[in-house]
């Protein structure tokens, strides 16, 4: 039956070599328009079963928890202009927006760069243990400035010195960290201002929060990093917010290192990932594609 198959088609091509090339064209070009629907995902949770338990559960969490993806911004540079960046940045990101076909989409939840100074002034009590409250209390009993560096002094002997357990996790050895570059910036204030310096009302505020609150900025030991942690309003799932939104805001990243030429800046986290998966491969399959073709037709060329 193959070769009576086989020799019915030679014979019309023989026979009808253009209405063989039409019917060929024809095929072709529906083929081809097929073809143009098909559509490339990059989600990783697409690789998992589709009707598996854990998968509907991730995808539920996923949904219904916008926080489980972020897109991280990371910026580098000198201390005081990264943060300068940051808190420029973090309004424009905060407020950026996509115009979609059902209207304007808010792409930004909030954005997260530092700590929130403010709450804790009013509410940070209440969340210290109790055996660091009475350390506290004996840092501040005296309020003159020798008297509160050498209760500072007393209560760091008394915490670290012989005690490991004290740094022997990274949470407490980044507190430690934290205590200490607090006690740096205020003694900096302090020997700026013996050496006849006009300091800053608003530095000698900033470095007494950093003395009592450690400091703000979600920052790298060095200080020549600093992370923004972007919660957006749409899921890994929405693929073509995804795509777009995360072009929105590296068009704002772009635009605000333009300004501090000093400071580089970009962008890492499942979104950006995504992003950069979905439109390279979208971008690369067209040329493969036609790659594939040449190669395919030169095939047969050469072996017919």
């Amino acid at each position: 039956m193959r070769d009576e198959l086989f020799k019915s088609l030679a014979s019309w091509h023989a026979n009808h070599p253009g209405r063989m090339l039409l019917v060929g064209l024809l095929i072709t070009l529906i083929l081809g328009f097929s073809a143009t629907q098909l559509s490339v995902t990059m989600r990783w949770s697409d690789l998992l079963p589709t009707h598996d338990k854990r998968t509907l559960e991730y995808n539920r969490i996923v949904d219904e928890f916008v926080t489980a993806t972020s897109i991280i911004v990371v910026v580098q540079g000198e201390e005081a202009e990264i943060k300068t960046f940051a808190d420029r940045l973090a309004p424009r990101l905060d407020a950026a927006t996509l115009q979609t076909d059902t209207g304007t989409v808010s792409l930004v939840q909030r954005v997260d760069y530092k700590s929130e100074i403010g709450f804790l002034k009013d509410h940070g009590l209440m969340l210290v243990k109790a055996d660091d409250l009475k350390n506290m209390q004996d840092i501040y009993t005296d309020p003159n400035l020798t008297g509160l560096l050498f209760n500072i002094n007393n209560a760091m002997e008394k915490e670290y010195v012989g005690r490991e357990e004290s740094i022997s996790t990274r949470e407490k050895e980044d507190g430690a960290v934290m205590i200490l570059g607090g006690i740096e910036s205020f003694v900096d204030i302090l020997n700026r201002s013996a050496m006849g310096e006009q300091v800053p009302e608003i530095e000698i505020r900033s470095a007494a929060d950093e003395l009592l609150f450690g400091e703000p900025y979600f920052i790298s030991y060095d200080r020549q990093a600093l992370i923004l942690n972007v919660v957006p309003n749409f899921t890994i799932m929405e693929m073509q917010l995804v795509i777009d939104g995360t072009a929105a805001i590296q068009t704002i990243l772009d635009d605000a290192m333009k300004e501090y030429p000093g400071v580089t800046a970009g962008m890492t986290g499942f979104m950006p990932i995504a992003h950069d998966e979905m439109v390279y491969s979208e971008q690369s399959l067209g040329y493969t594609s036609l790659i594939a073709v040449i190669a395919i037709l030169i095939l047969l060329i050469v072996s017919f």
